[in-house]
C-alpha cells in the first residue's frame, strides 16, 4: 500500500500565540474595544516567553487586528478600522 505522508511542521511559539489570539479576535471572544492584558501577563497565561508574545502582537497589529496606544495598552479595534487598515496594508 502506497501512502503519501507529508512531514509534520513544527510551529514556532509565536505562530501558536498568533493563531490563538487571532482566533479569539475573529470569533469576537475579544470584542472591539477590549484591552489586552500586558505582555508579561499574556506570556504567563500562555506559558511562553515575552518574545513570542511580542512577535505575535506585532503581527496582529500589522494586519490590523490590534491597535497599540502608547501608555494605554493594546486594544482590539472595531471591525471597520481593522478592515481599512488591512486594505491599506495590502495596497501599499
Amino acid at each position: 500500500m502506497d501512502i503519501l505522508l507529508k512531514p509534520v511542521k513544527r510551529l514556532r511559539l509565536a505562530d501558536q500565540v498568533f493563531d490563538q489570539l487571532k482566533g479569539l479576535i475573529e470569533t469576537e471572544k475579544f470584542e472591539p474595544g477590549t484591552r489586552l492584558m500586558p505582555e508579561s501577563d499574556l506570556s504567563s497565561a500562555l506559558g511562553v516567553g515575552r518574545n513570542a508574545v511580542r512577535e505575535a502582537l506585532k503581527r496582529l497589529m500589522t494586519i490590523g487586528l490590534l491597535d497599540h496606544h502608547y501608555g494605554k495598552g493594546t486594544f482590539v479595534p472595531d471591525r471597520k478600522s481593522a478592515l481599512g487598515k488591512m486594505i491599506t496594508t495590502c495596497v501599499y
